[in-house]
């Protein structure tokens, strides 16, 4: 990035529009800033910085006060930057949060940040969020990185210098694009873990299926399983083992059952004869008792047969009892419609009568409605002039309401407006009160989090004390048991070794016991034996010997096992504290103090570690009430004012609505003097008693009721008559049709009478109760008819049922069948008891098996993951930096970068110091498990030996900063790596050069013009006006600063 040129207004100490044209340099491309203190030189510094980033160069100063106090107050402050990288020109403009004069009005509005960057005359880019994201993809750096390799800011030159290897990671990451290796880290962590978690999951699911493996009453198999640590392969030996004994169990089981149900099918059988044979008896008692029964019912069926015959004789005469009942019913109904039809046409007489008369009355009011006609029509006329006199008056009252209406809105306006007054002053008191409390709450956060951290470290602490504890407890009672073990062991050694001493010596005992006198000794060839060795009491036998010998080598064997295991948790135990605690105890040991890390019990140690815990937990509970505090009054404060513009807008709009209220009051007053006098004139024109046009109205009202009650009176009785005329004509020829049909009706009834006597008479009844007794409906007719046919067939039916009975009983006896159920039952429970064993059995085999092919299954994926994990786990534990040097695969290649960067710096400061110093990478493991690699010493060659870059001077740093910028800057354009590092600017520092130091440093910035770059330097250092030919000369004055090259 190279300026071309830069324009700033009403920014910092510059007044106006200031423009900086670099071009004006011709190619000579170190200038140097100068000019008196607080006339505005890094301001120019500060003016790139912040159209490029939106901040000023030095993280000491921010944008609130970056508007230029002496600007006036119609001029906008903004920055606008024109530079070039690879070729192409850009060019951005900013402008940051400011007050501005409203343009209507007194006071001021606030015009927010923007931004607007022109990438091509078709390309623009707005918004600040955008430009920013636009910034950083182009230039490739952030604002803190470019204040470290590009611009060094006044009092931060040496942050580069002194940045530990987590900074410089960051910076060099994003200058040479390393994110590559970081990804291949990252993934290399992921899949490590992805093995790790995945065999553990494997491990789990196969201690799991362990778990659920049968072992019945297999002791050797129970052991096994219920043990702490697994034995796979026994396991699966055992777990096979106990199958194939469940398998011959099974085909044991098997013969047992197929010869119980051979004795089931033979009970089932004789069971069934006898049941079959049983039941003939049974069956031929059954039919005799129905026989029994039916032959009972021989005298009820011959009266139901009587019954049967007189029912059906009754019905051929019911048809004629139906006729003349019916005949009878309409007789009496035609007398009624006789009797209806006379009485009918009586009251139709009467009501005609009182028709006429009420018509009668009806002719004589024609007088009175004539007289109601014309009065109607003469007020009528009245009412016009009345209508114009109401409405008049009630304009009146409408204007008199809207006036006091209108005085009292006024009256709430001029409130309300010296209460936005109020509010807006109000608001500008509690803005400043807020920045106030704001500036507090920032300082309560950082230490809060300092606090918060430290109280995280403590618990991890904590933490770490419990389970060295928890360690140290295990490895006591672990030498507890082994103690006790030991002296068991050693009881059965010298037990062994004593036993094994006599045996060797009973040997020669045993042996001369053999030997006879003339033979020969099978050990020295004597053929005398004249002392025989003696044979020793006690002596072990042989088999008692080897059986102790066993015995000891398997606790020889448990007794190493149990020392291999003590050294391992001791191990572990001190392994632990050196590499966990100890190392969390130096990093809080500003925190904790040495008294606690020179302390050596862990309990003393734990509890003065809660002690300092619960300070920082108070001074976390007391920082936290303080910011609650804090925040709650800012937001208090925050409610009390509004939004200024619109509080101003809100006031011109009350103000300009007050205006308009005032002009229509008057208007208002206007129009009710005129109605006033209007009515006034109607009033002369009106009598007093006519001025209600209510009781006017009323009037006619009542007038044209009357009217209509009288002409609709009139009709009423007209048609009334009419109708009652037609009514009567109608019920005298009702009144004869209704006499003849009663003459017929009488004659009908007694010709059915005679007929139904007649047929009675012929069927034999004795009279005609006789025959209703008889008389049954045809569905209780049909009932009886199929009772008595079914009681015949039912009768024949049993009879030849108990006739065959007794053929199929002749010569069987009953048989008792209990016997033989008792002994099924004992059949069927010993099957029952045998299933249960077989199904539980096959229930074993069958899980055991399922299990087993799944516990392979684990143990194939386990063993694949296994050699996965060998090569996968290897290699993210290097490239993550767990590793001898602690440096991580990413950070491996930037140190090369490193490497170059400081190769190229040490040029410049070989020749900036005499030789005196070089810059080194360390390479040396620092303490603790942090990750290293781009940490950065200087050589002094006076001492011969290494230091850390902060033990140098200020001059010193200066010189190195300078070198360390200027071999980043080559080794980048080495690169190209899509950063451009073609401009550097430097603020102050050659003060703290002697002349022979600030001579090699001048020599080494006028080299850079030849490569094309830009160097700016703002220095107070006479020497350097002398060696740099072009000058930005800054000078001050009452009305502001100005900028012009020399």
């Amino acid at each position: 990035m190279k300026p071309l040129m830069l324009k700033i207004s009403a920014f910092g100490p510059y007044a106006g529009e200031e423009v900086i044209d670099f071009s004006l340099l011709n190619g000579k491309n170190l200038f140097l800033i100068t000019g008196p203190t607080g006339a505005g030189k890094t301001t120019i510094f500060d003016a790139i910085s912040f159209a490029l980033f939106g901040e000023a160069s030095g993280s000491s100063r921010d944008t609130d006060g970056l508007r230029s106090d002496f600007a006036k107050e119609d001029i906008l402050t903004y920055v606008e930057l024109e530079f070039e990288i690879r070729g192409k020109k850009y060019c951005i403009k900013r402008q940051p949060q400011q007050y501005v004069k409203k343009a209507r009005g007194d006071g001021f509005t606030i015009k927010k940040s923007d931004a607007e960057f022109i990438l091509s005359e078709s390309k623009v880019i707005t918004g600040v969020m955008n430009v920013d994201q636009a910034i950083r993809d182009l230039i490739g750096i952030d604002k803190n990185q470019f204040r470290q390799i590009v611009m060094l800011p006044q009092g931060e030159f040496r942050k580069l210098l002194e940045a530990d290897s987590k900074d410089r990671e960051d910076i060099f990451r994003r200058i040479f694009n390393t994110y590559s290796f970081l990804d291949i880290q990252k993934k290399l962590y992921e899949k490590e873990k992805e093995l790790r978690d995945l065999m553990g999951v494997l491990i789990l699911n196969r201690a799991n299926n362990i778990s659920k493996i049968d072992y019945g009453n297999d002791e050797l198999l129970e052991s096994l399983i219920k043990s702490k640590d697994y034995n796979v392969s026994e396991i699966i030996e055992n777990t096979l083992r106990l199958i194939d004994l469940d398998e011959k169990e099974r085909q044991n089981l098997k013969n047992k059952l197929e010869n119980i149900k051979s004795l089931q099918r033979e009970l089932q059988n004789e069971i069934i004869k006898a049941e079959e044979i049983n039941k003939k008896f049974k069956y031929k008692e059954e039919i005799e008792a129905k026989l029994e029964l039916e032959l009972q019912k021989g005298l009820e069926f011959e009266e139901k047969q009587t019954e049967l015959v007189k029912a059906k004789k009754a019905s051929i005469i019911k048809k004629y009892e139906e006729n003349y009942v019916k005949n009878i019913n309409n007789l009496e109904v035609r007398k009624k419609s006789y009797e209806i039809a006379n009485n009918s046409l009586y009251e139709n007489e009467k009501k005609l009568k009182i028709a006429q008369d009420d018509f009668n009355k009806e002719e004589a009011n024609k007088e009175e409605k004539k007289f109601l006609i014309e009065e109607i029509s003469k007020l009528k006329k009245q009412e016009e002039k009345l209508k114009g006199y109401e409405e008049k008056k009630e304009q009146l009252k409408i204007l008199n309401l809207n006036l006091q209406k209108n005085r009292e809105e006024k009256k709430q306006l001029s409130m309300n407006i010296e209460e936005i007054k109020k509010k807006i002053e109000e608001s500008h008191n509690a803005r400043m009160e807020v920045a106030k409390y704001d500036t507090e709450l920032v300082n309560l956060k950082v230490s809060l989090d300092k606090n918060s951290s430290d109280k995280a470290a403590l618990l991890n602490l904590f933490n770490s004390y419990k389970e060295y504890s928890n360690k140290v407890k295990v490895y006591e009672e672990k030498v507890l048991q082994f103690n006790k073990y030991e002296k068991t062991y050693k009881d059965l050694k010298e037990s062994f070794e004593v036993k094994d001493e006599l045996f060797k010596k009973g040997q020669a005992g045993l042996l001369a016991k053999t030997l006879i006198d003339g033979c020969k000794c099978p050990v020295c060839g004597s053929l005398e034996h004249p002392e025989k060795a003696k044979i020793i009491d006690g002596i072990p036998t042989e088999e008692e010997l080897k059986a102790l010998r066993i015995e000891f080598e398997k606790a020889d064997k448990s007794y190493n096992e149990l020392l291999s295991e003590l050294k391992v948790y001791h191990k572990d135990k001190d392994s632990f504290f050196e590499n966990n605690t100890k190392v969390m105890e130096n990093e809080l040991v500003k925190l904790l103090g040495n008294e606690i890390i020179s302390e050596t019990d862990i309990k003393i140690k734990k509890d003065r570690l809660i002690v300092i815990g619960k300070s920082v937990a108070k001074n976390i509970e007391d920082l936290n009430l303080q910011k609650l505090n804090l925040e709650k009054i800012s937001e208090k404060l925050k409610k009390t004012y509004g939004d200024l513009e619109s509080l101003n807008k809100e006031l011109k709009i009350l103000e300009i609505k007050n205006n308009e209220i005032s002009n229509l009051e008057l208007d208002i007053y206007g129009k009710i003097q005129a109605t006033e006098v209007s009515l006034r004139e109607i009033e002369k024109e009106i009598t007093d008693e006519l001025r209600s046009l209510k009781n006017l109205q009323n009037k006619i009202l009542n007038l044209s009721n009357r009217l209509q009650l009288l002409e609709e009176n009139y009709k009423k009785a007209q048609d009334n008559l009419n109708t009652m005329s037609n009514i009567v004509a109608a019920s005298k020829k009702d009144k004869e049709v209704k006499n003849q049909e009663l003459i017929k009706s009488e004659a009908e009834s007694k010709e059915a009478k005679e007929e139904f006597e007649s047929s009675i008479k012929k069927s034999d009844f004795k009279n005609t109760e006789d025959y209703k007794n008889s008389y049954r409906n045809e569905e209780f007719i049909e009932i009886l008819e199929k009772q008595i046919n079914s009681y015949k067939q039912n009768l024949n039916t049993l009879q030849e049922l108990f006739k065959k009975a007794t053929e199929d009983i002749k010569n069987l006896t009953i048989v008792n069948i209990g016997e033989f159920k008792i002994k099924l039952n004992e059949a069927l429970e010993g099957e029952k008891e045998l299933l249960n064993k077989d199904n539980i059995i096959f229930a074993r085999v069958k899980n055991n098996n399922d299990l087993l092919k799944e516990i392979e299954n684990i143990n194939a994926k386990l063993g694949d993951k296994e050699e996965e994990y060998k090569i996968i786990g290897e290699l993210a534990k290097v490239s993550n930096g767990d590793n001898p040097k602690k440096i991580t695969f990413e950070r491996y290649v930037l140190a090369a970068y490193f490497d170059e960067i400081i190769s190229a710096a040490n040029m410049r400061l070989d020749k900036m110091a005499n030789g005196r110093f070089r810059l080194k990478r360390k390479e040396d493991k620092g303490k603790g498990r942090k990750q290293e690699g781009l940490e950065l010493e200087v050589f002094d060659s006076y001492t011969g030996k290494s230091r850390h870059v902060k033990t140098l001077s200020g001059g010193e740093s200066f010189k190195a900063s300078l070198s360390l910028a200027l071999g980043l800057a080559d080794v980048v354009q080495n690169y190209s790596g899509g950063i451009v590092l073609d401009t550097m600017f430097v603020d102050e520092g050659f003060g703290t050069l002697d002349p022979a130091s600030l001579d090699n440093a001048i020599e080494c910035l006028l080299a850079l013009q030849q490569g094309g770059r830009l160097v700016g330097i703002i220095s107070h250092v006479n020497e350097l006006r002398e060696r740099v030919d072009s000058i930005l000369e800054v000078t001050a004055g009452k009305n502001g600063s100005t900028a012009r090259f020399k």
